[in-house]
């Protein structure tokens, strides 16, 4: 019975992944969500409900192209529905079995894999999504998922005043902006969600990625001048945010207990 629900949960991962996809497309565009029905965006003709399947679709059905008028589809639509998919599948393994699954994790995990790819194609973080994390980690905080309400506070205001003091400050050095705006709020709505010592350990985390990724890039891709604009921010706090949520720790951590 415990492997038929996880069995389900996969499944229900990759539904969700579909309709993810459909979000990460129209959000930046202010499109709806809802309407009209999921269409080809080159010819607008409109999909069947077998075109709709998750990955099954793509690999069996439409191998790639829409039937209509051939055009290719991105690989990306299957890998955020798989993503989507395990992601699910490993949230509840992690925390058992229980309602918090569907009125929590599963929702902050959903917002988070918008934010990681719209950030990536636009450079942006909606304050849709940012408010819904808000929500979300102060609802859980309310019922003490997994931070209490005061640290859940302490944590988005330490998140937001922190990263907008950083901003300020680059700002007046550099005349240019260190952080967007939907940065500074992504730390300010996750710091409900992880807590006072959470939000340190993504910046640091965050951080740690961000300076990697963004020596590789200088150092293969020849662009100095364009790395700023050619690197969001965003997709590491996820990465970091996923990793620190799943339950993964520091070894700095004890570490410096120990000090």
């Amino acid at each position: 019975m415990e492997l038929f629900f996880y069995f389900f949960i996969f499944i229900f991962g990759l539904c969700i992944g579909s309709f993810l996809n459909v979000v990460i497309y129209r959000l930046p565009k202010k499109e709806s969500i809802v309407s009209p029905g999921s269409h080809c965006p080159r010819c607008q003709t409109p999909l069947n409900w077998f075109h709709n399947i998750p990955v099954i679709s793509y690999f069996v059905i439409l191998r790639g192209h829409c039937k209509f008028c051939d055009e290719k589809i991105s690989f990306r639509y299957p890998f955020v529905e798989i993503i989507t998919g395990i992601l699910f599948l490993l949230i509840s393994l992690v925390f058992g079995i229980g309602v918090e699954l569907f009125w929590y994790y599963f929702p902050i995990v959903s917002i988070l894999i918008c934010i990681f790819w719209i950030d990536i194609d636009h450079r942006i973080i909606p304050d849709q999504l940012n408010f819904l994390l808000l929500f979300f980690g102060l609802l859980g905080a309310f019922f003490s998922v997994k931070v209490t309400l005061i640290n859940a506070a302490v944590g988005g205001g330490f998140g937001f005043v922190l990263f907008y003091f950083f901003s300020w400050a680059y700002f007046k050095v550099t005349g240019q902006m260190g952080l967007g705006g939907g940065d500074i709020k992504y730390l300010g709505a996750i710091g409900t969600i992880l807590g006072f010592v959470g939000v340190l350990d993504l910046i640091f985390l965050s951080s740690i990625l961000g300076s990697v990724i963004g020596i590789l890039y200088l150092k293969f891709s020849g662009q100095k001048a364009q790395m700023k604009s050619s690197i969001a921010f965003g997709p590491f706090l996820v990465f970091a945010t996923l990793y620190l949520l799943i339950g993964g720790d520091f070894l700095w951590r004890p570490f410096m207990t120990l000090m």
